[in-house]
């Protein structure tokens, strides 16, 4: 799929989720709904300590509901179930094929996160690819309200 491609069905996921998850369920396509399944205390406990802190100190500050550089939004479940305007940017169960990894990893000259910052540590991303892994377990059912500097410390 080309980017303009995929440009085009996110925009079209966005703004008609209904009709995106009905031609998805149609086709056998997997689609990101909204509604996710229990998370056990383990995962609760790893998102709440080791990604959520990083989430909220590193990347809220551009990729949040109110201002989504690249059209995603980090500071939801849902908002990056729908990804950005490149496409998706966590593959459950998959993290050597999420972009997440490959940005957080700075593999990729034009994908570095965070943009204007040092490569995170390696014990940091070891913990994305850990939640990537675990299918990405996530029990934030709404955006951050509104970005603050509370919210990155």
């Amino acid at each position: 799929m080309s980017i303009r491609t995929s440009q085009w069905s996110n925009a079209v996921v966005k703004r008609f989720p209904t009709l995106a998850a009905v031609l998805a369920g149609w086709l056998g396509i997997p689609f990101a709904s909204a509604e996710a399944a229990p998370l056990d205390s383990n995962q609760q406990t790893f998102f709440e300590t080791k990604i959520r802190p990083v989430l909220a100190e590193q990347c809220y500050e551009c990729h949040n509901a109110q201002k989504h550089k690249g059209g995603l939004a980090l500071d939801s479940r849902v908002g990056w179930e729908q990804g950005g305007d490149s496409g998706p940017v966590i593959i459950r169960g998959k993290a050597e094929e999420s972009r997440l990894t490959k940005a957080l990893r700075h593999t990729d000259p034009e994908l570095k996160m965070p943009r204007n910052a040092p490569k995170l540590d390696e014990r940091v991303i070891a913990d994305f690819v850990a939640w990537v892994n675990m299918d990405a377990p996530d029990p934030r059912e709404q955006p951050v309200a509104k970005f603050s500097e509370k919210q990155r410390t």
